[in-house]
């Protein structure tokens, strides 16, 4: 616990802060509240994600596609690049 709050400056650049503490959330869905008394709340929520190969950011699965190549799946494309 210790040695994650010493790497609380980097966090609180990824994070936002709120009166309840500090709250960050990951690209693949998890949360991860930190509440000034020091208490560590982790949420996970199941949002389908995949990394794009076209805009090279996470976006949701939701129309998106793959491309293939003789049975195998190459690049994943979002909804905007395909």
């Amino acid at each position: 616990m210790l040695a994650f709050m010493d790497d609380i400056d980097k966090l609180w650049k990824v994070g936002s802060a709120n009166m309840s503490g500090l709250h960050m959330q990951m690209p693949d869905g998890r949360k991860i509240t930190i509440e000034i008394d020091g208490t560590m709340i982790r949420e996970e929520d199941d949002i389908p994600i995949e990394y794009c190969d076209g805009c090279q950011l996470y976006r949701p699965t939701q129309f998106g596609r793959y491309v293939e190549k003789q049975g195998l799946a190459l690049i994943w494309l979002c909804q905007a690049c395909k």
